[in-house]
């Protein structure tokens, strides 16, 4: 679909005001498309034949047979890029094999069908197995291109629009705003489309611009236009050439040669009027001349006095220059002597420095086996923990926090808050968080962390009323539960069981009264 378009695109003529009208992404059949293939069967084959996707409901690209159901599906279908393994799709199966049908495929790919974009007026026709090539790019044996005209393609330029193939070369070079354009004007700049139209022509000196006053149609260069107000323009306002004798005309510059002969009785009186102050200014300073003579004479007598008593300062200043050569000869031995036994003291403080040095770097050393012998004691430590694990705490109306532990060897560092007044502290319910802590083998392990904690309260008064519950951590959790700790020891959010055991199905007593408990951070 075309439409005319009457924009200021400088780079337009009668021949390109088609305007191609932006197109959708490509759909499913083409290279990288996931599913299936998207397109229509010349003839349909026998209904046993299986061709269609349960999953996708296009025609099988690819078909695998899965165990569980029987059923075939594409090989994009099945995911199989997911690192994580998921259930059967169609019958919820959690443990599944797969294997492709080459059968199926071959016959698949021998079907008769039309192009993905039949609708928007691609008569292509041919093999199954071809409709990738047609849909993309490919020659046929004459060598000559056959890919798909109709298919959505995007701007090379990065504009965001998307176009049929068939319009995409006019989009790019006569229409794409991000397109490389140079000024057709001073032909040196070069930028996007855009960028040349909207901010280099507002000051390009080549522009073509208009005289303010119109005084002519033909446009001036941006550069030639303050000459022109300067020089040449007729329209622009001026005063009169005798405004320096007292004519206060201000007209156009068009009129001057008229007003300079209509008025010339005029300036002729007040070129006159000035000619007679001139006049008077030159007998003034006439007799101003005598006055200077007489100052000149005075001031000859000033210099010569004036050099007499300079002479004398001179041999003053040479007598007081020859002592302050002889005092600076003395302080030159002085500080000779003082440079050498700084030179001395210097080598001496190098020498203590050095042996610091060399005591300092022994002492750095030590430090240093001494971190690798804690930090063997830690994974010693550590190495030697086992499960199940097994802390006492006293039951109390605040919050408990067990010591820290690993979940294996090497493994991740965490600790458990019990709330024995629930998290709001209604009284109801006590509950059990798990909280991920900063750990010595944290850039070894894998994130975010997935795994099950059982937890079990003991009562301690008899050999039933245990209660036992597990928090999962699955891929599902959010991420603020379950990733690395940085930058402090513990995570600010714990995950856990918020209803772990009611309080009237414990055995434990309740302590009197209502201290105020602390509530843990962002418990959920």
């Amino acid at each position: 679909m075309a439409e005319r378009r009457t924009g200021d695109n400088p780079d337009s003529s009668e021949a390109d005001l088609l305007q191609i009208v932006p197109t959708a992404a490509p759909r499913g059949g083409g290279k990288g498309s996931s599913g299936g293939y998207d397109c229509e069967l010349v003839e349909l084959p026998p209904a046993a034949f299986q061709t269609a996707c349960p999953v996708c409901h296009l025609f099988l690209r690819e078909p695998h047979l899965i165990s569980c159901c029987g059923q075939k599906i594409c090989r994009q279908c099945l995911d199989p890029d997911n690192p994580e393994k998921t259930a059967c799709k169609l019958c919820g199966e959690p443990e599944f094999t797969h294997l492709q049908d080459r059968g199926l495929e071959r016959s698949m790919k021998e079907l008769e069908a039309r192009c993905t974009y039949k609708k928007e007026g691609c008569e292509w026709s041919g093999k199954l197995g071809e409709l990738e090539l047609h849909l993309n790019r490919g020659c046929d044996p004459e060598n000559q291109p056959r890919e798909c005209q109709f298919v959505g393609v995007a701007c090379q330029y990065r504009c965001g629009e998307w176009f049929q193939r068939r319009h995409i070369a006019a989009h790019e070079s006569k229409q794409c705003p991000k397109r490389p354009y140079t000024c057709d004007h001073c032909q040196t700049y070069k930028a996007v489309y855009d960028d040349v139209v909207q901010n280099h022509y507002s000051q390009c000196k080549k522009y073509p611009v208009a005289c303010p006053n119109k005084c002519r149609e033909f446009p001036f260069e941006r550069h030639q236009l303050e000459t022109h107000f300067q020089e040449e323009c007729p329209l622009v306002q001026v005063v009169c050439p005798y405004q320096y004798a007292g004519c206060k005309a201000e007209l156009v510059r068009k009129d001057v040669l008229q007003h300079i002969e209509v008025e010339t009785s005029l300036h002729l009186t007040l070129l006159a009027t000035v000619t007679e102050s001139l006049v008077k200014t030159s007998q003034e300073l006439r007799g101003n001349v005598g006055l200077v003579h007489e100052l000149n004479v005075k001031q000859v007598s000033m210099m010569t006095e004036c050099s007499s008593k300079h002479q004398q300062l001179e041999q003053a200043h040479g007598r007081a220059l020859q002592e302050l050569n002889r005092h600076i000869v003395q302080l030159t031995a002085t500080a000779d002597v003082l440079v050498k036994e700084n030179k001395e003291l210097r080598e001496e403080k190098d020498r203590e420095v050095r042996e610091l040095m060399k005591k300092l770097s022994a002492a750095q050393e030590g430090i240093e086996n001494l971190k690798e012998e804690v930090k063997t004691l830690k994974v010693d430590t550590v190495q030697h923990s086992e499960f199940p694990k097994e802390f006492r705490v006293k039951v109390t109306s605040i919050d408990m926090i067990t010591p820290a532990f690993y979940t294996h060897p090497h493994g991740y560092r965490m600790c458990l808050r019990v709330c024995p007044k629930g998290v709001t502290g209604d009284e109801t319910h006590v509950a059990v968080y798990a909280y991920l802590m900063q750990g010595p083998f944290d850039k070894h392990l894998h994130w975010p962390f997935m795994g099950d904690i059982t937890v079990q309260l003991v009562n301690q008064a008899g050999d039933h009323g245990h209660v036992e519950r597990v928090i999962r951590f699955t891929d599902k959790t959010p991420d603020r539960h379950s990733r690395r700790v940085k930058g402090k020891e513990v995570s600010e959010s714990g995950w856990g069981k918020k209803y772990f055991l009611a309080h009237e199905d414990s055995l434990v007593q309740r302590p009197q009264g209502n201290p105020v408990s602390e509530k843990p951070p962002h418990c959920n």
